[in-house]
């Protein structure tokens, strides 16, 4: 194996620990699949019909499976199956 690999293997092993040490010092995770606040509230849609009756604005376009997301702030409907946000409204307070 040449020096030069044995190096940048090195130097490979090295950044990763240190990654991982200022990680664990600063107490922080990563999260690659859920970037976003957590939700307060989560329903799984299961009657979109219905829902789209009485509020076509927010509902409209919505299918059986799609997920409401509550925050604090703002409501969120998700798609899983596609992995992507249909809509997304701020709450009234």
């Amino acid at each position: 194996m040449p020096t030069w690999r044995i190096y940048v293997f090195g130097l490979v092993i090295v950044a990763m620990v240190v990654s991982f040490a200022y990680l664990r010092l600063s107490k922080q995770t990563l999260s690659v699949t859920n970037p976003e606040p957590i939700a307060i509230e989560r329903t799984v849609i299961a009657d979109a019909a219905l829902l789209e009756k009485t509020n076509p604005v927010f509902y409209g376009g919505a299918k059986d499976g799609d997920v409401v997301l509550r925050y604090e702030d703002h409501l969120e409907l998700y798609r899983p199956f596609e992995n992507r946000v249909i809509r997304s409204a701020p709450i009234a307070k």
